[in-house]
C-alpha cells in the first residue's frame, strides 16, 4: 500500500492565506472524512501549501500483530506535508 489519496470536496478560506480543506483520505482500501488546515504561500516560481492533520492509524489498518499495540506506536501519528505547485 504505498500510496495515499486525498480528495477534496471542499475549500473554504480562513483569511491570511490559511484554508481548510474537507475530502476523504484513503489508505490501505479504507476512507475516512478529514478536514484538513493549509498555509497557502505564494512565491516566485512556485507556490506552496503547507498543512498537517492528525491520522489516527488503526481505523486504517496501519500496524498489524504487534505494531497494533498503542504502546509500542502512538495511534495518533501527526502528518506534515508541503506541496510545491507551478503554473507551468
Amino acid at each position: 500500500y504505498p500510496k495515499a489519496v486525498f480528495t477534496s470536496s471542499q475549500i473554504r478560506a480562513l483569511g491570511n492565506n490559511r484554508y481548510e480543506m474537507r475530502g476523504t483520505l484513503t489508505l490501505k482500501g479504507k476512507s475516512r472524512p478529514m478536514v484538513v488546515p493549509v498555509t497557502y504561500r505564494p512565491g516566485q516560481n512556485a507556490a506552496t501549501f503547507d498543512g498537517a492533520f492528525v491520522l489516527k492509524r488503526l481505523e486504517f489498518g496501519i500496524g498489524e500483530g504487534m505494531w497494533s499495540d498503542v504502546a509500542t506506536v502512538a495511534n495518533e501519528v501527526q502528518v506534515k506535508f508541503r506541496i510545491a505547485a507551478s503554473g507551468k
